[in-house]
């Protein structure tokens, strides 16, 4: 299973397939689950910690600065269509 995960002031989680992108947050049909459990956190921070450990790859922040323009215009494209469904649907209301 391919999953977006995070653990947030080691209190709530959320585990899912969105991507925190305008495409995936309002268009596309994504699902996520929020768990504001702290045990649970704890035991899924500890399993990321692990698997990191283990053999993850360490992405740095800047990145998306080295991706090709194609891609770079690709998000941009996205997120300006995003934009103009969500103005669309605002007037359609």
């Amino acid at each position: 299973m391919h999953a977006k995960v995070a653990v947030i002031d080691q209190r709530w989680s959320t585990v899912g397939s969105s991507n925190i992108d305008p495409f995936s947050l309002l268009l596309a049909r994504e699902a996520n689950i929020v768990v504001d459990d702290q045990p649970f956190a704890h035991e899924l921070r500890s399993n990321l910690q692990r698997d990191m450990e283990s053999g993850a790859t360490i992405v740095a922040k800047t990145a998306w600065r080295h991706q090709p323009w194609s891609e770079a215009g690709l998000d941009l494209g996205q997120l300006q269509f995003c934009a103009a469904a969500d103005g669309l649907d605002r007037i359609c209301r």
